[in-house]
């Protein structure tokens, strides 16, 4: 069970509730683990979200062994409750995160609903990597080993910062700069560009200019171009270094946005467009291409399911991390249109 809610304009806070029965993992004939991993499961507000799940693992041998730390003693034989960060539109985030074990609902009292134990971290976390939630005390770990073969409940409240939602912070920031100049390496990327030949086609066209003469005119003209510039070893245009990454992300801004989009028709033209970025080293592209797709899902609610699902397909592909996570938590909320995968398929848009 999973709800949250605004504890001030600055944070969010979100309960996660695992109900899980604790069970032994046999490893060999002479020892047995406690191991359960909780469905995913993500924080989410607005348009941005943040997938993550729990991890429960330890011994249920009661040794008395010690092993001494900094600041207390450690059972050598504990059970463990980790928080692992799965996905989202950054690598790293800082959460406050607290674990604790709800009470019995069949107690009838008051307190059925709050927890028996709890512990509390602040942790920064990074993609990928496991965060133990129980680390000083072991009133946990008892109560899952004296529990074994039950079902508990767990609960997870997580209070994050309320900027991590807001799309603006990722799509507004300055990609990192290529190792040469963007004026340079756009011009060199056009020779092998799709969508420019694309568009240097249809103006031929509207020109009257022969259409089986184009592509060999346009290789011919774009190759001896760069050819001379090797030759000549002309100096490329380079801004100050102050303020260098700005302007380039600016500069892509405009080209994306006046001399491709006005070019883009389908989700192929995009796709071929984020190929030429990619294989050219132009982040500053992608991040523009990203910044005006992240726009339309935000402004337009009508965008069609199949639509969404090529974006998804984009963003993973790509590694659009903000649009990722925005076409996911929009697909969340179409789940039922998405149950029946036979029949989608035989609807036109998905042929």
């Amino acid at each position: 069970m999973f709800s949250s809610s605004t504890k001030s304009p600055d944070t969010h806070l979100f309960r996660y509730t695992w109900p899980v029965k604790v069970s032994m993992r046999q490893l060999n004939a002479n020892e047995s683990i406690i191991l359960h991993i909780s469905p995913k499961f993500a924080t989410v507000y607005g348009h941005i979200s943040f997938q993550w799940t729990l991890k429960m693992h330890g011994t249920a041998d009661d040794s008395d062994e010690d092993e001494s730390s900094d600041d207390f003693q450690i059972k050598s034989d504990y059970v463990a409750i980790s928080l692992y960060y799965l996905d989202g539109p950054v690598s790293t985030v800082d959460v406050s995160a607290q674990i604790g074990i709800l009470a019995d609902k069949k107690a009838g009292n008051r307190q059925k609903e709050m927890n028996i134990f709890e512990e509390k971290r602040e942790l920064r976390v990074s993609k990928a990597r496991e965060y133990e939630l129980t680390q000083t005390d072991r009133s946990i770990s008892t109560y899952i080993k004296e529990n074994i073969g039950r079902v508990i409940r767990l609960s997870l409240v997580m209070e994050m910062d309320a900027s991590l939602f807001k799309t603006d912070s990722y799509l507004n920031a300055v990609s990192p700069t290529p190792f040469h100049s963007f004026l340079t390496a756009n011009y060199r990327a056009k020779a092998n560009s799709k969508i420019w030949k694309k568009s240097f086609k249809s103006i031929c066209e509207d020109d009257g200019h022969h259409s089986d003469d184009k592509d060999e005119i346009v290789e011919v003209e774009y190759d001896e171009d760069i050819e001379n510039v090797e030759e000549n070893q002309t100096p490329s245009f380079e801004c100050p270094e102050e303020n260098k990454a700005e302007i380039h992300d600016t500069l892509a801004n405009m080209y994306f946005n006046k001399v491709v989009l006005p070019h883009m028709e389908y989700v192929e033209d995009f796709a071929d467009f984020l190929i030429d970025a990619e294989l050219n080293d132009l982040p500053v592209l992608k991040r523009a291409c990203e910044r005006y797709l992240c726009g339309e899902l935000s402004s337009k609610s009508d965008i069609m399911t199949s639509l969404l699902l090529d974006m998804l397909f984009l963003a993973m592909v790509f590694h659009l991390p903000v649009m990722k996570c925005m076409t996911l938590s929009e697909l969340c909320d179409r789940h039922k249109e998405l149950e029946h995968v036979d029949k989608l398929l035989q609807q036109e848009t998905y042929k």
